[in-house]
């Protein structure tokens, strides 16, 4: 496919990551998945993926640290995922510059469609 989209998984084990796989692979896009810091980086930097999504509960992880460390390795549409999100968090995610917050991304395949063909 020529214009398959490169997208980063981050999630240590949240109930939407497999419903959010089966929208992706159904978009077209080429996904690789990671529960863990270290790898995640590795996939970061070796695959420089265009999209990265990540998990709410796994970017809260060391203060939203790797949200952060993210952005200083690689450029990229940065999305976190949640079923539900508080104003702190919110704002965490903000300060660390994601692109979009995504609620119940299962339920949301435009919005997911428009992502992956922007």
């Amino acid at each position: 496919m020529d214009n398959e989209k490169t997208v980063l998984i981050i999630d240590n084990g949240s109930e939407i990551i497999y419903n959010l796989k089966l929208v992706l692979w159904n978009l077209g896009c080429m996904i690789y998945e990671s529960g863990k810091e270290d790898e995640s980086i590795t996939y970061i930097v070796t695959k420089k993926p265009e999209i990265i999504f990540i998990s709410l509960d796994t970017a809260k992880t060391d203060d939203f640290a790797l949200l952060h460390k993210i952005r200083e390795l690689h450029d990229c549409l940065l999305i976190v995922y949640s079923n539900g999100i508080s104003r702190e968090e919110l704002e965490h995610c903000i300060n660390a510059s994601v692109n979009e917050v995504l609620l119940n991304p299962e339920a949301q395949l435009e919005r997911l469609r428009k992502l992956v063909s922007s």
